[in-house]
């Protein structure tokens, strides 16, 4: 079967020398992404670390791809993106992970989606990551959240096209249809045995209000688990703000 780069249009090849390249620019520093997201939770609040900002250096052009039109073949490039946003969370969650065993758990996704695409965007990333060793030793994946049954939540959500106003009256709505969305799968009802004192993340592609990130916090927290952070592949950056631009100064985490 052929295949192009996406961002450029390349033929014969997955995505070319001079676009990887920039998707490794554009993903090379891990930053804090709090700033992006209004929908985060504050009490207590949630670290999201994100890989790149959405937009820069093709990373919308080659999620979409990905997501949307099959190229399951470009998932080594982004999975390997999204390895250094999850050991960068980790660090910022706390003690080393050497000391301790990091799960990650990923966001779900619909059943409708997942039949319409044949297979999950996020756990075939982490899956990738992990087979080929890019992730922490010892890094388990945890599959255990499940979106109940029904359209998704967030499907109804109508983004406005005019200014702020609109789009912060969507983002609202969009917190108020994914409130109650998520449970833990069914075989994991009786409980979900953890490693001692186990570092866990939740693990997303896009950063957009937060509203995903926190609602898959609440679903894990009321089963037990305590969440200690969240890796995404690329943050989408505020209504007025530069698009392209990383939070200034003390928000810069770099990956070391």
């Amino acid at each position: 079967m052929p295949v192009w780069c996406p961002r450029c249009g390349r033929v014969d090849v997955s995505l070319c020398r001079p676009c990887a390249a920039r998707l490794r620019c554009a993903t090379a520093r891990p930053f804090a992404a709090e700033a992006f997201a209004p929908g985060l939770p504050v009490d207590p609040p949630l670290a999201v670390t994100a890989a790149g900002v959405y937009r820069a250096g093709g990373i919308d052009v080659v999620l979409l791809a990905l997501k949307d039109h099959g190229r399951t073949d470009l998932t080594a490039h982004v999975a390997a993106a999204l390895a250094r946003a999850v050991t960068t969370a980790a660090a910022r969650a706390g003690a080393g992970v050497r000391d301790r065993p990091l799960v990650l758990v990923p966001v779900p996704t619909t059943l409708r989606a997942r039949w319409r695409r044949g297979y999950h965007p996020v756990g075939l990333l982490l899956r990738s990551a992990l087979h080929r060793g890019l992730l922490p030793p010892g890094t388990a994946l945890l599959p255990c959240l499940a979106v109940r049954w029904g359209p998704a939540p967030w499907s109804k959500v109508r983004w406005g096209a005019g200014g702020g106003a609109h789009r912060g009256a969507g983002r609202r709505a969009r917190a108020r249809g994914l409130a109650g969305s998520m449970r833990l799968r069914s075989r994991g009802r009786r409980g979900v045995c953890l490693p001692v004192a186990a570092l866990v993340l939740v693990v997303d592609d896009v950063l957009t209000t937060g509203a995903t990130l926190a609602e898959a916090r609440r679903a894990l927290n009321t089963a037990g688990m305590p969440v200690h952070g969240a890796a995404v592949v690329a943050a989408v950056p505020p209504p007025g703000s530069v698009t392209g631009n990383r939070p200034a100064g003390e928000n810069q985490v770099p990956l070391n």
